[in-house]
C-alpha cells in the first residue's frame, strides 16, 4: 500500500489590494480679477443748477496714488489710452467735457473719460 501524504490545503482569503484614497487636496481659491463692466453712464449735476452748459475743467487735476505714494496730475485727452498725464506719449489733444442741461451722458466706448470721471475732484460734490 502506498501512503499518501493528504495535505490538507486551508484556502487563505485573498488579502484585496486596499487603495488608500490620497486625502483631498484643498483647493486654493485664486482672487478672481473684478471684470470690468463697460456700460453706458449719464452723470448729472448735484449743485442744484441745471445750467444750459456747464463745462468741467480737463486739465489741471491733481489725484493721489496709493501705490506710488504721490499726487499725480490727470487730463482728460481724446487721442490718449490713460489719463495720467506722466504715462502720455505723443501729441495730446485736449477735449471739453461738456454737461448739457445738466447731465452727461458717456458711452461705453468712452472708458477713459469715465475713468477721468470717476477720478475728478469734484466728482460726488459737484457731479455724480
Amino acid at each position: 500500500m502506498e501512503k499518501t501524504n493528504k495535505t490538507k490545503q486551508v484556502e487563505k482569503p485573498v488579502e484585496e489590494a486596499v487603495v488608500k484614497a490620497a486625502p483631498p487636496k484643498k483647493e486654493v481659491k485664486q482672487p478672481q480679477k473684478t471684470k470690468l463692466e463697460y456700460q453706458d453712464k449719464i452723470y448729472v449735476l448735484t449743485t442744484g443748477e441745471s445750467p444750459i452748459v456747464f463745462m468741467l475743467k480737463s486739465r489741471g487735476c491733481l489725484w493721489f496714488d496709493d501705490e506710488k505714494g504721490y499726487e499725480r496730475e490727470i487730463k482728460y485727452c481724446d487721442n490718449q489710452k490713460t489719463i495720467f498725464v506722466d504715462e502720455m506719449q505723443g501729441p495730446e489733444r485736449l477735449t471739453h467735457i461738456v454737461f448739457r442741461d445738466g447731465n452727461l451722458y458717456v458711452p461705453k466706448e468712452k472708458q477713459t473719460l469715465q475713468k477721468y470721471l470717476a477720478d475728478h475732484a469734484d466728482n460726488g460734490s459737484k457731479f455724480e
